[in-house]
């Protein structure tokens, strides 16, 4: 039997055919002859049990999809949350237009300004920013590198004398192994590779001429 409709709206069962309960986590499947839309509102609701509306959250990793790169320039200085989605710090607008500025005349990736913050090459005072090498870096990360190589080969001519069983040594070894790989990749990070991007970008100062 056919339903009346109700204040010229066509009948339930004409709508759809959901029971009579109907909440939030029990969408209606609509019959073939009402098709399926989705609306973005201002929050989420089910408007004559026919189609969903509902609110999208915005994060910033959302807006690095737009292509240009102009575009998300802008945006970083407009925008001190998303430049630090960006850089991973919030700077004032000032230090914000300085950055970027170094990173179009150097063409660093935004990874690569993270590490030449983290390294201390990139100096932010008062307001200002500048790329500024410091030569200390490298030399230091050697230094920590060889140390740490040493050490280790000391480790295993030790372990190499040592007469216990073949499991413990192969433990020991790769104990000794996976230190070495992970502490030179974190030097090389910090200390080593920064140094060569600025080399590449050509913003070393010039060897300084020695005077007789």
């Amino acid at each position: 039997m056919k339903l009346p409709a109700r204040n010229g709206n066509p009948s339930r069962r004409h709508r759809n055919e959901c029971p009579i309960k109907t909440n939030m986590n029990q969408f209606c499947k609509p019959t073939p002859k009402s098709p399926e839309q989705v609306n973005s509102g201002a929050y989420s609701r089910i408007a004559g049990n026919n189609y969903v509306e509902g609110d999208i959250a915005f994060y910033p990793s959302m807006d690095l999809s737009i292509p240009t790169t102009d575009e998300l320039n802008e945006r970083a200085i407009e925008n001190e949350y998303f430049f630090r989605k960006r850089f991973g710090s919030a700077e004032r607008l000032s230090i914000r237009k300085q950055i970027i500025a170094i990173k179009d005349s150097t063409g660093f990736t935004d990874e690569q300004i993270r590490s030449m913050r983290t390294s201390g090459h990139l100096v932010i005072t008062g307001s200002s920013a500048k790329l500024i090498p410091n030569r200390w870096m490298p030399v230091i990360g050697w230094f920590y590198w060889s140390f740490l190589s040493l050490g280790c080969v000391g480790k295993l001519l030790e372990l190499g004398s040592q007469t216990t069983n073949e499991w413990n040594q192969a433990l020991e070894l790769f104990t000794i192994g996976v230190f070495w790989l992970a502490a030179t990749w974190f030097i090389s990070r910090i200390f080593l590779t920064p140094w060569r991007l600025l080399k590449q970008a050509g913003v070393l100062p010039p060897p300084r001429e020695k005077t007789i």
